[in-house]
């Protein structure tokens, strides 16, 4: 198992208004949260629904990872977008993983048929 540096990630659980995006701390190689970010996409994809996507930090945890939530933000509120907490809050995070949940909406139609 190869470890990287702990570092700041983002983790959205979709783009639409009732998501909400998560501050995570991990040691996680980027290599496996976007192989994660991809099973997790595709289970959407073909049609299932959340109680069908791997729970990340038990997965992370499970591969000996680090996977700390440090703070969270609904995607838009009556204050203003999550990009803008993030920023005001965290500064520039520069890792982001999105888990589409309406993928038909998202992600194009190119990208369905995979």
């Amino acid at each position: 198992m190869k470890k990287t540096e702990k570092r700041l990630i983002t983790l959205s659980d979709g783009t639409g208004m009732g998501g909400e995006l998560l501050v995570i701390r991990t040691d996680a190689p980027a290599e496996v949260l976007s192989e994660l970010e991809k099973i997790s996409c595709e289970i959407f994809i073909n049609g299932a629904n959340y109680e069908d996507v791997p729970i990340w930090a038990d997965v992370l945890k499970g591969k000996g990872y680090e996977f700390t939530y440090i703070d969270s933000c609904t995607h838009v509120t009556a204050y203003g977008t999550s990009s803008d907490w993030l920023e005001e809050t965290f500064g520039e995070i520069n890792e982001k993983y999105v888990i589409e949940d309406q993928p038909d909406l998202f992600l194009g139609a190119d990208l369905m048929e995979v």
